[in-house]
Formats: structure tokens, sequence, C-alpha cells
């Protein structure tokens, strides 16, 4: 079964991380991973590869404390399975949003885009990113 919704943890990519990372070894690593994928990608991004990104930042926001109910799966992980988010760790989840939320060369961009619910997508993001811009700024 297929899902797909505005948040980001509602689409197949992003079901499929939380999955895996309910059995990850070394979560930190396996997000970082999932990140990476998208800023060494110096081409046009598929929407999978956009949605995982997006997923693991936004766990790791998540880790940091956001205003709101986590979805289930997403609260289930995090209680679970702890991990620390190292500075190193935050600072790639920013980039992440960054790369993942430019228009160019990004499916993710386009098909919210075409479908008139790009700010809307977006916006159902800034709940996770809040938290890594309030680490920044006490670190300031």
């Amino acid at each position: 079964m297929s899902a797909w919704d505005m948040g980001p943890f509602d689409n197949d990519s992003a079901e499929d991380l939380v999955l895996e990372l309910a059995d990850a070894p070394d979560i930190p690593a396996q997000l970082d991973a999932s990140m990476q994928t998208i800023l060494q990608h110096p081409g046009y991004l598929d929407c999978p590869l956009v949605e995982r990104a997006i997923a693991a930042a936004c766990l790791i926001g998540a880790k940091l404390g956001i205003n709101g109910p986590l979805p289930e799966g997403v609260d289930e992980l995090l209680n679970a399975r702890p991990f620390v988010v190292t500075p190193e760790l935050r600072v790639t989840a920013q980039r992440t949003f960054e790369r993942a939320l430019a228009p160019h060369n990004n499916e993710w961009c386009t098909v919210w885009e075409e479908d008139e619910q790009l700010e809307e997508a977006i916006a159902a993001i800034g709940p996770y990113r809040q938290p890594l811009a309030a680490t920044q700024r006490m670190a300031a």
C-alpha cells in the first residue's frame, strides 16, 4: 500500500526510512547517509531521494523537540531508539533542508508546485526546522 500526503513522513520513502532505523545499528550514521545522498548529488534530485532526506532531517528536528505531536511511528522510534544529535548532524540537517527545498533540479518541488501546494508542503516541514534554528541561535 502506498502512502502519499503533505507531511514529511507521509510517503513511502519516509516510512521505509523509519522502519529501517528501528533495526539500524547506528541511527546517526544512517540519518547522515540519507541526507548526504542529496547533499552530494550535483544533478537532478528524484522525489524519493528528497523525501528520504527530508524525513532524515525531520527526525533530527523531532529529536531536538518540536511543538506539537509527532506521527505515531516517529514517536515510537524516538522513544525506543534514543540517539544523540551532534552539532555536525544538526548542520547537515539544516543543509539538507536548504538543498531539498531549493526548486532547481528538484522533482519534489516540481511535484508540489504542479499541484499548487508547494507552500503548504514546505510549511508542513516548518515545525521540524524550527528546533534546528533554535539550537543554532543558542550556540551563537
